[in-house]
């Protein structure tokens, strides 16, 4: 069996690992000198429980995710294109059901649209729980969601952690544009330039009998 390349090789054996219910990793290469340059002329794609994990001194205990298993795909390069040099069909361990082979964690996915739901429920105020409640009816099921709580926990830290540096910029615009468009309306704030952060902020409108102030630290 002979692929163009070992993206179309590696997309192959990703679509065969979904299909059989496991996952797949990157393994070992080769090189040889070819006219005094490297070429790459051997690769490896392994089941993602092939090898035996490092010891490791932490006390935290977590469920071994290398048991030895030996299902590969070996490809050697043979002119332009890259043949099967090796496959190894069997596994050391129970494969997924298909099912749930879509929560195995090289297929799962947090997608466009849950995405776009997501953060429209942040902007709500909707606790994450609800968030992953909701995207559970609206899938017909947690099993058909797609992703797991963790991913979608991990992809809020993420635009949280991408919006940190942009929430002083938010604020200082925020304020700016209420002051240009109201002239009762007042607003400061200062800045310590060798860091680039916020350090103060003071509002406030006063006209006819009302009025208010707000003041921020950061």
């Amino acid at each position: 069996m002979f692929f163009d390349s070992q993206e179309e090789a590696e997309k192959f054996y990703v679509n065969y690992g979904k299909i059989s219910g496991f996952c797949i990793r990157k393994s070992s290469t080769k090189y040889r000198n070819v006219d005094g340059a490297k070429e790459l002329y051997l690769r490896d794609f392994v089941c993602s429980k092939q090898g035996f994990k490092a010891p490791s001194n932490t006390k935290q205990i977590r469920g071994h995710t290398r048991i030895g298993c030996k299902a590969k795909l070996s490809l050697m390069k043979d002119g332009e294109k890259w043949k099967v040099n090796n496959f190894v069909e069997g596994h050391a361990h129970v494969l997924c059901t298909p099912r749930k082979t879509h929560l195995l964690r090289s297929y799962r996915e947090v997608t466009v649209a849950q995405k776009s739901l997501i953060d429209t429920f942040r902007g709500a105020n909707v606790s994450t729980a609800q968030t992953i409640s909701v995207m559970g009816i609206d899938s017909g099921g947690y099993e058909e969601v797609g992703c797991t709580e963790r991913d979608v926990r991990n992809y809020i830290g993420k635009t949280r952690n991408e919006l940190k540096d942009y929430d002083a910029e938010l604020f200082i615009n925020h304020f700016k544009e209420k002051a240009e468009m109201n002239p009762s309306y007042y607003f400061a704030y200062e800045v310590d330039e060798q860091v680039n952060t916020l350090l103060l902020g003071r509002w406030g409108c006063t006209k006819g009998i009302c009025s208010f102030w707000g003041c921020c630290c950061v």
